[in-house]
């Protein structure tokens, strides 16, 4: 019986790929499905929705998004690398600085990066940190190069401290970027009459500290309700949690992964990537372990490996291949 309903499954399969493949196909899965029930009343949509999942490489991310809430502060911080290659105007446009976030005080830290070799990533990577408060429970951030050199992921493991790489992106830490660069743009303005194009030094730390200042003990974060250094303050954590709480977004649902099921994982986009480019690998990997973080968090380790790969993966850069 299995083997007679193993044998219908293929024959619709076979059925579905012609019909989709057809001069007059390549439509939508309800289309598909459509002219495939004129020929096999039995079939079920379930089954072209999966014959597409398997067969045709899914080109958009997922929709809508999940906020991750910090149980403290010091719990997680969100690195990246800020650039200026959009302000083509400036001198020092070929310039980069780190920036950190403490995702649940959103208080914001920025370290002037001379190189973007691994000795000085490390170099600022401790100012950041010391500049935050001391060594986080995690450190969330994009797969940039220097963050994962050896030298620097030990120092991150001897701090006790776990680091999460994303093939998407650290979202907090963009945003803080992007109001860091608004602030840049504005104060740089300002003084355009008194100093000449070639004298602007946005990423000497002195310019720079200013911006962290005001934004951490001036301006009332809108989701926490208080300042930053506020925010840390022992008498006001809970109200901070509530708050962060009250806005919590969860809109976005997943397949439940097991070990031995088949996905694809993210692959960010070039910057010079064409929209028909997907965002989901073309190769197919397996689930060979399930493990949890601290906080529970479920983490997949694939094969094969390959070179230069993440130790592990997170839900959302995972993409379920139906079986």
């Amino acid at each position: 019986m299995a083997d007679d309903s193993e044998a219908n499954l293929k024959q619709q399969n076979k059925l579905i790929k012609i019909i989709y493949y057809d001069a007059d196909g390549y439509g939508s899965i309800q289309n598909t499905f459509d002219k495939a029930r004129l020929i096999d009343p039995t079939l079920t949509y379930e089954i072209v929705k999966n014959w597409y999942a398997k067969n045709l490489i899914k080109k958009d991310n997922y929709k809508h998004f999940n906020s991750f809430i910090a149980n403290h502060p010091k719990y997680e911080y969100q690195t990246d690398i800020m650039e200026m290659k959009d302000r083509s105007d400036f001198e020092d446009s070929d310039k980069t600085v780190l920036v950190g976030v403490d995702i649940f005080t959103k208080e914001i830290q920025i370290v002037k990066l001379y190189r973007k070799s691994a000795d000085h990533y490390l170099e600022a990577l401790e100012k950041l940190i010391e500049k935050l408060g001391g060594p986080p429970e995690y450190i969330y951030s994009d797969m940039d190069p220097a963050l994962l050199n050896i030298h620097v992921q030990t120092w991150i493991e001897s701090k006790h401290i776990t680091l999460i790489t994303t093939r998407t992106h650290a979202a907090v830490v963009e945003r803080a970027i992007r109001t860091i660069k608004q602030q840049i743009d504005r104060r740089l303005n300002a003084e355009l009459e008194d100093k000449p194009q070639g004298e602007k030094i946005w990423w000497d730390q002195d310019f720079l500290d200013p911006i962290c200042h005001v934004y951490n003990e001036k301006r009332i974060n809108s989701t926490t309700h208080f300042t930053p250094i506020d925010a840390k303050k022992g008498d006001n954590l809970g109200k901070v949690k509530s708050n962060l709480e009250k806005h919590r977004v969860s809109m976005r649902t997943y397949d439940e992964l097991n070990v031995g099921d088949q996905v694809r994982r993210y692959e960010k986009k070039k910057n010079y990537a064409k929209e028909h480019v997907g965002v989901w690998s073309s190769k197919i990997y397996t689930i060979d372990k399930i493990e949890r973080l601290s906080n529970n968090e479920p983490i997949y380790i694939l094969e094969p490996k390959e070179k230069r790969d993440k130790p592990f993966y997170l839900r959302h850069e995972l993409l379920l291949v139906p079986k």
